[in-house]
């Protein structure tokens, strides 16, 4: 699929200068000018927001080059942590796994919550812990009897299928899929935890 616009790119519906956005449909000899030239200032943009963006234009973009994962995880991060602000300061990394380990620790209904240093601790790999934080943020929403207690990815696999479902039942708007949980995926563990802590806050 070509990008034409980004204005459904979810970034922050006041940002930019939508008289700059060519808005589709597009005369065919001017499709890919127009489309490119929308793709520019997406980059812009995001240089604007401080997003690395590095060896990637508009071009890109409208190729749907792999360089374009890089623009939409900087996207899909700012976009999750613009909900959690504190006022005027931003929420960090550090800040949502503090969160979500003391969420844990604060859980009185079931003692030995799974517990984790970082987005790369590989005890993730078994969603135990996202497992575990749903059911602190909603007791009784986990059904324990359906969680495969087998350290294998087969059973990684089919317990990341539940928690993506059971995040999302409880209101968590998740991007991730069961592969990034079982990968060990850093960047959308981060993504799937801060969702929970926004979720978490409101509760």
């Amino acid at each position: 699929a070509k990008f034409t616009n980004f204005k459904s790119s979810g970034i922050n519906a006041e940002y930019g200068d939508w008289n700059r956005v060519n808005v589709p449909p597009f005369e065919d000899r001017l499709h890919v000018f127009k489309s490119v030239e929308n793709c520019n200032y997406c980059i812009e943009l995001g240089k604007q927001l401080k997003f690395k963006l590095i060896g990637i234009a508009g071009l890109n973009i409208y190729e749907g080059n792999k360089l374009l994962l890089s623009l939409l995880w900087q996207m899909m991060r700012y976009h999750t942590l613009s909900l959690m602000r504190d006022g005027e300061k931003e929420i960090g990394e550090e800040e949502v796994v503090s969160w979500c380990n003391k969420k844990l620790e604060e859980d009185k209904v079931k003692k030995g919550r799974a517990k984790f240093s970082n987005f790369k601790d590989a005890s993730l790999r078994n969603s135990r812990a996202v497992l575990d934080l749903i059911d602190a943020i909603q007791p009784g929403s986990i059904g324990y009897d359906m969680v495969d207690p087998r350290e294998c990815e087969e059973s990684w696999l089919e317990n990341a299928r539940y928690s993506l479902t059971m995040a999302r039942k409880i209101g968590a708007t998740v991007f991730a899929l069961p592969e990034d949980i079982v990968e060990g995926n850093p960047k959308m563990m981060m993504l799937i935890f801060a969702r929970l802590m926004a979720v978490g806050n409101v509760v």
